[in-house]
């Protein structure tokens, strides 16, 4: 303890140093130096856990998420920053651009740290403690990774003919209608449960072949087959993150069990998230430009991708034709720095329009939102901000498309640096909650795990919506995991 209190003072030290040698410092180096402190802070935090976890230390959502949304969204592709020719930041945020993207960096540390030491206090670690001891939980969850295999089949039903009716309805990912997604608000939540019910099944499946001494051929095959139709429908979606998500949840259910990662899932999801890029930012631009365009079709929506992946439509809009382009494309999709600096900027030199979203209101209703149905609370919020955040703050005029202004910029406009340390200080316990309850805790307990660590790896930019995602999940993974198993 007295050893990390330490670090904690060289760290700190290092970052007033940072921010005190402006007259010495440029405005770029003292963001690349924010930025090596973040990833050195998160490499020491992260080996601390290790040497203490040492197994299956990677099935924690605090190192997860300390890669996907800290090292990953504000760490190693701060780079691109760095690159000659870079107009994005002088556009965006004038003159001063790395003044700002420095100062969001302090934000993005604050954060960064709240969310280890909400993890490390002791509060997570006593409800957990008292959640073993509930005699509910004991007899609900699951210990055999004996599968049912009427339910896989439910859950399959219910996952495809969900999706199939979103798509009929025009509200399915980056193929859905702006009036139709307000038209249909009060029944999408629920279709949206459904839906999960397909990953419900990919888990289950493979949590119960990688727990069988030898390979079972039927179950393989199966668990190929479901991966394959999450895959599929990850790319209708257009959204590049449901493509990889499903190859990465089967790749930590044979962690879990196995206790390493097979290394074909890791050259697979390169593999794959390279591929998602080739296919869906051309066919994006096809999606809005195509006047033939058939967004309610699943096999017109499908046969644009292929023709993107073959060159034969919109060729000139392929982003593999020009590697740097791509490159800057996939790089700058993963970023969030820039969006977080146009937050802050925008809150501090202009503050809150009348229209802006009650950012800090949802998030104090966030137990009422999850669980009263639109029908009887009309008020609640639609899951808009991104469309607000792009003609609001970054004046785009659209009415297509939406700009994460990542979680740091959510909760700056809901509070300020306060809110900042709050918000994740509460991420961190309730990583802390999820891993050490469910951890161990049998086939039920890795069910539960991973399909409530989801909300907590990637944290949204929608802020609210992690707890309301987490409210909503918990019954119906219970329920779900006692009926995908045998005792």
């Amino acid at each position: 303890m007295r050893r990390r209190g330490i670090v904690y003072v060289l760290f700190l030290v290092a970052i007033v140093a940072t921010v005190e040698l402006n007259d010495i410092l440029t405005d770029k180096a003292r963001l690349v130096l924010l930025t090596l402190i973040l990833l050195a802070y998160l490499g020491y935090e992260v080996r601390e856990f290790m040497a203490t976890q040492k197994d299956r230390a990677l099935l924690s959502p605090v190192v997860l998420a300390s890669i996907a949304t800290f090292v990953t969204a504000f760490g190693v592709t701060n780079i691109l920053w760095l690159l000659p020719d870079q107009e994005y930041p002088e556009m965006l945020l004038g003159y001063t651009a790395y003044e700002w993207m420095a100062h969001a960096m302090l934000y993005v540390l604050l954060a960064a740290f709240a969310m280890w030491q909400g993890y490390r206090v002791g509060i997570g670690k006593r409800i957990a403690a008292k959640m073993w001891r509930l005699p509910f939980l004991k007899r609900a969850l699951r210990s055999s990774f004996e599968l049912r295999w009427e339910f896989i089949a439910l859950c399959l039903f219910l996952s495809f003919s969900s999706r199939l009716l979103q798509v009929s309805l025009g509200v399915y990912g980056y193929n859905s209608e702006m009036e139709q997604l307000y038209g249909l608000a009060n029944y999408r939540e629920y279709m949206e449960l459904a839906v999960s019910l397909g990953r419900v099944a990919l888990i289950g499946c493979a949590l119960s072949l990688f727990s069988q001494p030898k390979n079972n051929l039927t179950r393989k095959i199966l668990l190929i087959g479901i991966l394959a139709l999450e895959v599929l429908f990850g790319f209708l979606s257009g959204f590049k993150g449901q493509v990889i998500m499903p190859l990465l949840l089967v790749g930590l259910c044979y962690y879990a069990i196995k206790g390493h990662l097979p290394k074909k899932v890791v050259i697979a999801s390169l593999g794959l998230i390279a591929l998602a890029y080739i296919v869906i930012e051309p066919y994006r631009v096809v999606r809005y430009s195509d006047p033939t365009f058939q967004n309610r079709n699943v096999v017109n929506i499908g046969s644009v991708m292929v023709s993107q992946l073959r060159g034969a439509q919109g060729a000139e809009n392929r982003v593999v034709n020009e590697p740097s382009l791509y490159f800057l494309n996939f790089v700058s999709r993963l970023n969030s720095t820039a969006e977080t600096a146009r937050s802050i900027q925008y809150m501090d030199e202009s503050g809150l329009p009348n229209n802006a979203p009650e950012f800090l209101n949802n998030l104090l209703l966030v137990p009422l939102h999850a669980v009263v149905p639109r029908v009887l609370l009309p008020t609640k919020p639609l899951q808009n901000i991104g469309l607000w955040f792009a003609n609001e703050v970054m004046e785009q005029d659209t009415v297509i498309t939406s700009i994460a202004m990542s979680p740091i910029g959510y909760l700056y406009f809901g509070g300020g640096a306060w809110l900042v340390f709050l918000g994740f200080f509460l991420v961190g316990i309730t990583q802390q909650i999820v891993y050490r309850r469910f951890w161990l805790a049998g086939s039920g307990g890795l069910i539960m795990l991973l399909g409530l660590s989801s909300s907590l790896i990637v944290i949204d930019s929608s802020f609210n919506s992690i707890f309301i995602n987490l409210i909503r999940y918990v019954p119906l993974l219970l329920l779900s995991q006692y009926c995908l198993y045998r005792r």
